[in-house]
């Protein structure tokens, strides 16, 4: 009844109707539709607003640390250099409060990626000049007063335990030294799973001073790291994942705000990061995420070597199966504001099944064609098939490796 009204309506028109009733120009149509929406949805989605960024500045100071070679680490504070390693140095030596302070972790536990956050136990010791302990004894306060966790997730369940005496000690050259015993919650603030799943994850326990009255800033105060007796224990070992190493290191925090008074300039005050980070094996992430994965492509690779009346149900099947993979792997996972590498070798493979798809149906309309036609376009025709039937698993398979190589490159860049 359609097709009776268009050629009613297209009588008078011929060139309509010879459009209408020839299926390669209907083809030509469709994908060139395809080709438009696909470049309109290209640029509805390169034109999302980029993220604002925190004006807050972190460097790695001059005072010893203990640097840790992985990626996550690496990524955490910008180091001084130039002109800005002595003048930093020069500071020290004339700030009037200093702590030297050491971590020891003995346990860290309860990993969860969705906050994302971790639990840890361990030591704390410290040990301050006696000009910060007059300082201290004259408002009334303790070391824990200035010196707080910086990134505590629940502050009031956190338990800081002194070791021993309440009291701090006074050491012979006149210094007092305390050590505590800590458990707590704590936010893990580089978080970057990009590499997912051979991916490597920080977990940091910050410590910075907590300046009650403004005599506290980075030029009167150092955090400055006991790197002789940090370390971590026996039992800082997480199930799931193994110990790449830990570092420790003296940051100078700059804040971009003076919180409000007109007569001081930005805040800046000393931070120091425990870090211990801990990475997944390569071969355990490809046999149980990236083989499947490959399993699956195979089937579909392969399609067209496949004799079978159910080569059209393939293509589906596999994008289902695709769709239920990636659901399994990414219910671990917190939402991300970007993709994984794994999340982009699934791209790649739902567009070689669509492609796959395609090509299915193609080879079924040239095998209706081949029937229909005479001898000379049939083996014309059987010669194209036969050409696709080779070509497609060779060119289909390095394609996609390629693919996955360029995407690793980026990643990593």
């Amino acid at each position: 009844m359609l097709t009776r009204l268009i050629r009613h309506l297209t009588r008078r028109h011929s060139w309509a109707l010879s459009l209408w009733e020839n299926k390669y120009s209907w083809n030509t149509v469709f994908i060139s539709g395809f080709l438009i929406a696909a470049i309109l949805v290209t640029l509805f989605l390169n034109s999302e607003e980029q993220a604002v960024s925190t004006r807050e500045v972190l460097r790695l100071t001059s005072s010893p640390h203990i640097v840790n070679l992985s990626k996550p680490s690496l990524n955490r504070g910008r180091p001084l250099s130039g002109l800005e390693v002595i003048n930093d140095a020069e500071l020290l030596t004339k700030t009037k409060y200093k702590i030297n302070t050491g971590i020891y972790v003995i346990n860290n536990y309860d990993i969860d990626l969705t906050t994302p956050g971790f639990s840890s136990k361990g030591y704390l010791f410290m040990n301050w000049n006696k000009e910060l302990q007059r300082y201290l004894e004259a408002e009334g306060m303790s070391i824990l007063n200035i010196i707080k966790f910086k990134n505590d997730i629940n502050p009031e369940i956190t338990d800081i335990a002194p070791k021993g005496d309440a009291a701090p000690t006074r050491l012979k050259d006149g210094s007092y030294s305390q050590t505590f015993a800590y458990t707590g919650e704590f936010y893990i603030d580089n978080f970057n799973i990009s590499r997912y799943p051979f991916d490597a994850l920080s977990l940091p326990i910050v410590l910075e001073t907590d300046d009650p009255d403004g005599r506290l800033t980075y030029d009167s105060l150092r955090i400055i790291p006991d790197i002789r007796d940090s370390g971590i224990g026996g039992y800082s070992n997480v199930i799931g994942w193994h110990l790449d190493g830990w570092s420790i290191g003296e940051y100078r925090h700059h804040l971009a705000t003076s919180f409000g008074s007109r007569n001081k300039s930005s805040a800046e005050y000393s931070q120091l990061i425990f870090d211990v980070t801990y990475g997944k094996s390569p071969w355990s992430a490809f046999w149980k995420l990236i083989q499947p994965l490959l399993v699956v492509m195979a089937s579909i690779i392969l399609i067209t070597r496949v004799k079978s009346e159910y080569n059209l149900e393939i293509p589906l099947a596999v994008l289902l199966t695709l769709i239920f993979l990636q659901e399994g792997y990414r219910s671990g996972l917190p939402e991300l504001p970007y993709l994984t590498y794994l999340d982009q070798i699934f791209v790649l493979c739902y567009i070689a099944s669509l492609l796959s798809f395609a090509l299915v149906l193609y080879t079924q309309d040239c095998r209706v064609r081949m029937k229909e036609s005479n001898q000379e376009t049939s083996l014309r025709i059987a010669k194209r098939l036969t050409l696709l039937e080779k070509s497609w698993p060779p060119v289909s398979l390095l394609v996609l490796l390629i693919s996955m190589a360029i995407c690793w490159i980026a990643i990593n860049n």
